[in-house]
């Protein structure tokens, strides 16, 4: 218990004089300090929580809390009552709600009332926004994210041919980057893990290309066709954790990898993996280090499964294992692969570059449609065709990604309007 002592001053000296104690106050504290409701559709409800605090040493009387606002915009605001005391370091939760009547933009106050000394009255502006449940409109901007790219190359000396076929054809892979001018890091490691000039480390000069770098088609082809001494068995998988993990990620590899990027995979290989873990403790790994799945892809282009294959080409003969283990890998991204025997490689780099930058063609609706043949896209203002609606993930798609700055827009009715 506080006390107050006072001195009383008289011809005699001065005298100290016992007061009564102070009596302990109440304190409110009320959060958040303001409140921006994202925009409803007419006739929905969405509800944000308020928290009520005493901070002081004595009981808070709370007298009342209401919406005050500007002609009708109270009346789309609503708030539970808390009539009563709050005991010292206790909170109340009371829940706002905002249930707009018609489409507009309102802007009101939370008032609390109580018996705090210092503030009486507290105030927090309330903020919302409404949109027509009939119709949904989405707009996106045309502004591709970062992409990283890793080859993992067999660079054993019966790959030589295959090598040589993807360097040939490695602009079919490349124009879908530089139409879009994305923002891209593409490097190269080989299958061996137990050389140690190798083992997940890139190769190359530099050790990865970028969109800046001169040339970059011809540095990545001479990466990706570069001869070495094979010391040990194909191991891509191994070698593709190495490349991704410390030490290698912030040493040697230092820049490549970019942890908000989008993460391509592309494995060239003849056998099958000899990593020791199963296939299943690979998707693991990037799953954890991208979060999930959906910012991967990982193509194969490696022997048919189980029985592997073989063939003739113009450049000699094609033989190759099953490459089941970068298959499974690759399946449970949604990947793509190719067998390794294909003479011409032309169109699996193309498609592979297209599956590679699928993202930038692809917008996610914020609603599901009502009915997906009521759809209209726009582009710069223009109805645009050359795209469909993916019921997963509830996405437009278009054939050919819009060039970077365009702005897209998608008008459709909704399913179901309050999200419920």
């Amino acid at each position: 218990m506080s006390l107050l002592w006072m001195f009383a001053c008289s011809d005699r000296g001065f005298t100290l004089v016992r007061e009564e104690p102070l009596a302990p106050e109440p304190d409110i504290q009320v959060e958040p300090l303001e409140v921006a409701f994202d925009p409803v559709a007419v006739g929905c409800v969405s509800e944000r929580p308020i928290t009520i605090t005493n901070v002081g040493r004595g009981p808070l009387d709370v007298e009342s809390v209401w919406v005050k606002g500007f002609d009708e915009t109270v009346n789309d605001y609503g708030v539970e009552s808390l009539e009563g005391t709050v005991l010292p370091g206790e909170t109340e939760t009371v829940f706002l709600r905002f249930e707009p009547s018609f489409v507009w933009d309102t802007a009101v106050d939370l008032v609390v009332t109580s018996d705090d000394p210092d503030e009486a009255e507290v105030r927090l502006p309330v903020s919302g926004g409404s949109f027509d449940p009939t119709w949904n409109l989405d707009v996106f901007d045309q502004a591709p994210d970062a992409i990283d790219v890793l080859w993992v190359i067999d660079n054993s000396g019966s790959m030589y041919q295959e090598r040589d076929r993807v360097k040939r054809e490695i602009q079919e892979f490349f124009q879908w980057f530089e139409a879009l001018d994305l923002d891209y890091h593409m490097g190269v490691i080989t299958t061996d893990v137990l050389n140690p000039i190798y083992a997940g480390q890139l190769v190359g000069t530099p050790t990865f290309v970028t969109r800046d770098t001169p040339d970059a088609q011809a540095s990545l082809g001479l990466a990706i066709t570069s001869d070495g001494l094979e010391m040990g068995d194909e191991a891509g998988l191994q070698a593709m954790e190495l490349a991704l993990s410390e030490p290698l990620r912030s040493g040697v590899n230092e820049g490549f990898y970019r942890e908000d990027a989008r993460l391509v995979v592309i494995f060239l290989t003849d056998e099958d993996d000899q990593s020791a873990p199963a296939a299943s403790e690979y998707v693991r790994f990037l799953e954890d280090l991208k979060g999930g799945r959906e910012d991967i892809f990982v193509a194969a282009i490696v022997g048919d499964r189980d029985e592997g294959c073989e063939g003739e080409c113009t450049d000699g003969k094609q033989e190759a294992k099953g490459g089941d283990k970068y298959l499974d890998v690759a399946e449970a991204f949604s990947g793509f692969d190719e067998s390794i025997c294909t003479c011409d490689l032309a169109p699996a780099m193309e498609r592979m570059g297209i599956e590679s930058t699928y993202y930038v063609r692809t917008f996610t609706l914020s609603r599901t449609p009502g009915e997906p043949s009521m759809l209209t896209v726009w582009v710069n203002g223009v109805e645009a065709g050359g795209w469909r609606y993916e019921p997963a993930p509830n996405a437009i798609v278009f054939d050919e990604a819009p060039a970077r700055g365009a702005e897209i827009v998608a008008r459709y009715p909704v399913e179901d309007p309050c999200g419920e």
